[in-house]
């Protein structure tokens, strides 16, 4: 199940297949992509860190053209949620978890179907080479 928000642009080919390629191995949750602000090379979305403070978006507002933490914002990596914004997960782990939890706003929805996805032992991973434009 692919879930995408109406106001995400793709112009990278093959996008899908990379995330894909993560999804269907038996270790991983939920996969996700770093998203863009529009026409730039800043970061909204590498992932989600828990902080004390809660979760956050992380290398957000950090330009994507310097390398922070060895290049970790331009690598792959398991990660303890990505964003609902655009997220790859399957159907039968989507269902095993019961979906998203809809009591939840939409800003917490997708950060706690990813937390149950740990929970369950499974990897959520984020893809640093798959890169979208998020308006």
């Amino acid at each position: 199940l692919l879930f995408l928000n109406d106001d995400i642009e793709a112009f990278q080919p093959e996008w899908v297949e990379r995330m894909l390629g993560h999804a269907q191995n038996s270790y991983v949750g939920a996969v996700g992509a770093k998203l863009l602000y529009p026409e730039t090379t800043i970061i909204q979305h590498g992932g989600v860190t828990n902080t004390k403070d809660g979760p956050i978006h992380t290398f957000c507002g950090y330009d994507d053209v310097v390398p922070y933490y060895f290049g970790f914002n331009w690598l792959e990596y398991n990660c303890i949620a990505v964003t609902g914004a655009c997220l790859l997960v399957s159907a039968s782990k989507f269902w095993n978890v019961a979906g998203f939890d809809e009591s939840l706003p939409v800003a917490f929805n997708d950060v706690n179907f990813c937390f149950l996805l740990y929970e369950m032992g499974f990897y959520n991973v984020v893809r640093n080479d798959v890169i979208l434009f998020h308006h």
